[in-house]
């Protein structure tokens, strides 16, 4: 479910002919992938129902679902005075997609609360060594939201036009560091043979923050232009 060293316990339950009910349970270390033991545990759960159309492939799954997650655990931010100093990071997300025929659709909204990432800093007063900080606002009250809205469409059989718009809002409760992320996406995909594909896409970008200190930094971040090959192998052909 996340990148996380876990137990996890999942199931599928039949609903008639077309629809499944899944889930999953996960009780992690909270340390990511790393074999450092974690001394608070993460737990997860996820739901899903999905209603199937019966029609396309493995590969592409034409149906209608629904889904929702849940992430809770804790964050040490140790300080001069204190190795710990633990604060409770929780993520929850819940969205629908959609696939059938020659469209696809799909959107998820996120809500997060304690131990956020908002920035990095060059802690070294040397202009000619850095030394990068990861920034936190820690606090449990601090908190942020986000969603993601894309949808696509089979113009022919192998091209797909697509847009996408998604943001991010962060420290919300912030008057000094609240910030707004925007990124705007069009873009091709051809597919060459079954999964094998070219994917073009360009992301327009758009930064806002409260502190004015900060925005002429944030409108010096450029637009995105990606190229991309996608191309499935195997031994046999090495």
């Amino acid at each position: 479910m996340f990148h996380d060293t876990a137990l996890q316990t999942f199931g599928l339950f039949n609903i008639g002919d077309d629809a499944k009910l899944t889930y999953a349970l996960s009780l992690g270390k909270g340390a990511g992938i790393s074999s450092i033991k974690g001394k608070k545990n993460e737990y997860y759960a996820y739901i899903a129902y999905e209603n199937f159309f019966h029609k396309g492939d493995i590969m592409d799954t034409q149906s209608l679902k629904t889904f929702a997650w849940y992430q809770q655990g804790k964050r040490n931010f140790p300080t001069a005075l204190q190795n710990e100093n633990w604060f409770d990071r929780v993520r929850m997300g819940a969205g629908i997609t959609y696939n059938k025929d020659n469209l696809r659709a799909g959107m998820e909204f996120v809500k997060a609360q304690g131990s956020i990432l908002h920035g990095v800093v060059d802690m070294n007063t040397n202009p000619l060594v850095n030394t990068w900080n990861l920034q936190y606002a820690a606090n449990n009250s601090q908190k942020a939201d986000g969603g993601s809205f894309d949808i696509g469409y089979k113009v022919i059989p192998r091209l797909t036009l697509l847009t996408r718009y998604d943001y991010l809002n962060m420290l919300t409760n912030s008057n000094t560091f609240k910030k707004k992320f925007q990124n705007t996406t069009f873009g091709v995909s051809y597919e060459i043979k079954g999964v094998n594909r070219i994917d073009i896409n360009y992301v327009k970008r758009d930064i806002k923050t409260s502190n004015a200190q900060f925005q002429p930094i944030l409108n010096s971040i450029d637009d995105i232009f990606s190229v991309r090959f996608t191309f499935m192998f195997n031994s046999k052909m090495m």
